[in-house]
């Protein structure tokens, strides 16, 4: 079966959808399946890269907790695609930092609002102090990093005092992620759910404020069409335009047809975008 090579989608994002290392209760990702092999994932791999895409982010499950993500991001490399990663640095450790200057072009740490609040968040107390760690280490190394928030009804009112803390650090963005009902997240969507007009009064105060470095105002609505994912199995899928609480599989990543089924649901202009902002192209 010969596949298609034509560049239709600009932005992929592979997730790890087995398992991860923490339980956030806001969490979007659908943890229904395998964790994938190396092998496998190698093809996938081969197969995104034939859609010539502007970026690939790793992200799901925390990627570094895989046995073989490590070869990956070494085989994945690319001088034309930009690599993204998003980790939530529980299985970091000091060998990576090498690897990470090597092979990715951007990493994402992230920071749900002050200490107390970030704990209160990710029911993780000791969490925020392992990512601070990680930010400054990075940081050090000269490594990009990209800040990743979600704002919710719960941490709101604390990222005012987030922005004081990272306006000490040279971070390359500061993405204020409205936080979306899917999956774990629906399940606790009445402790979570923050209306646009919430969220907008923070995040637009919040970016006019601030000027310490670009600051992504990412409402759900900006978001949705903007996503083609693929599983560490192989399974393309992305948000249910009809049901934004839902996600619709669209089939294996190796399917002909896979991007004329992403397209009925994904707009590429949008995610061509947003791979632009990530990468601070001029658009």
């Amino acid at each position: 079966m010969v596949m298609s090579t034509t560049s239709t989608v600009s932005r992929i994002i592979f997730n790890f959808n087995g398992k991860c290392n923490m339980n956030c209760p806001y969490c979007y990702i659908p943890f229904r399946q395998a964790d994938g092999s190396l092998e496998l994932w190698k093809n996938i791999i081969v197969r995104c890269k034939q859609w010539k895409p502007k970026m690939i982010v790793f992200g799901g499950g925390d990627p570094f907790m895989f046995q073989g993500f490590r070869d990956l991001l070494r085989f994945s490399h690319d001088e034309e695609i930009f690599i993204h990663v998003d980790t939530n640095a529980l299985a970091l450790h000091p060998r990576d930092v090498q690897l990470i200057i090597d092979s990715v072009d951007q990493i994402g740490l992230p920071f749900d609002g002050t200490e107390t609040s970030h704990a209160a968040m990710r029911k993780h107390p000791k969490h925020f102090a392992v990512v601070r760690k990680w930010l400054e280490e990075l940081l050090n190394k000269g490594v990009r990093v990209k800040v990743n928030t979600v704002v919710s009804a719960l941490n709101k009112d604390t990222l005012f005092e987030l922005a004081e803390f990272l306006q000490g650090y040279p971070i390359s963005q500061w993405c204020l992620y409205q936080f979306w009902p899917l999956e774990a997240g629906l399940q606790n969507e009445a402790v979570f759910r923050i209306s646009d007009d919430e969220y907008l009064a923070v995040a637009q105060l919040i970016a006019k404020k601030y000027s310490f470095t670009k600051i992504d105002i990412a409402t759900v609505a900006s978001r949705l069409s903007s996503h083609f994912f693929v599983s560490s199995t192989g399974v393309a899928y992305t948000e249910d335009i009809n049901n934004v609480s839902d996600y619709i599989f669209l089939g294996s990543i190796f399917d002909d047809d896979i991007l004329t089924k992403w397209q009925k649901y994904g707009n590429d202009s949008i995610a061509a975008a947003r791979a632009n902002f990530r990468m601070n192209v001029e658009q």
